[in-house]
């Protein structure tokens, strides 16, 4: 499986993220107010939105299970993985039976993404192979292909070094190429957007 199928299985599993409607919270009127709100923003997959209002609200919310998820959601689309994890991990060990087996399952499969994206590819592949092991007495794992196919990508890769960028020691000059957005479609002008080329080498 090539790195664009993780990619495109980070955004599928966003997408299939089955949020659950927080009631029953106790507290203030402004405590209820600021749960409905951010609620309303992960039900509506409004990460923008959410990114700006809940650093706003978070003070004044009552559920923890929610912060966190609003924590875990900006955090995997803000390129935040360390906060992204951190979130996680306090739901999968404190909101399990509040978050519903789905919820669970797709959140075990994006912190393994999160870690195959970082070069914890041996951590990744066993998150993962330990969730499936864990389950494979009262589920069919062919149930779960996504997390089959991220599983048999990182354990391909588990022995290969974490990449990295290094810099020299001095200025560097890269050609860099500016193209117009070509499009099958007219839009206006300013709708179309430029992308950037730059010449890559890997192995030779």
């Amino acid at each position: 499986m090539r790195p664009t199928r993780i990619r495109e299985l980070k955004m599928k599993r966003h997408l299939l993220l089955i949020i659950i409607v927080f009631t029953g919270v106790n507290g203030t009127v402004t405590a209820q107010e600021a749960d409905g709100k951010i609620g309303n923003l992960i039900n509506q997959t409004d990460w923008f939105a959410l990114a700006e209002e809940y650093p706003k609200l978070k003070g004044e919310m009552q559920s923890e299970t929610l912060k966190h998820f609003s924590e875990a959601m900006i955090g995997l689309y803000f390129n935040q993985p360390q906060s992204a994890i951190q979130a996680i991990d306090w739901l999968l060990a404190n909101a399990q039976e509040e978050l519903g087996f789905g919820n669970v399952s797709n959140l075990i499969l994006a912190k393994s993404i999160i870690l195959g994206e970082q070069g914890l590819y041996a951590e990744s592949a066993d998150n993962l192979s330990n969730f499936l092991t864990q389950i494979s007495a009262q589920m069919d794992l062919k149930d779960f292909p996504d997390h089959n196919q991220t599983l048999e990508f990182y354990e391909k890769m588990r022995d290969e070094l974490k990449p990295e960028v290094i810099r020299p020691d001095k200025d560097v000059e890269i050609p860099v190429t500016i193209k117009d957005v070509e499009l099958s479609i007219t839009i206006e002008e300013e709708g179309r957007g430029q992308l950037m080329y730059m010449p890559v080498n890997i192995n030779g």
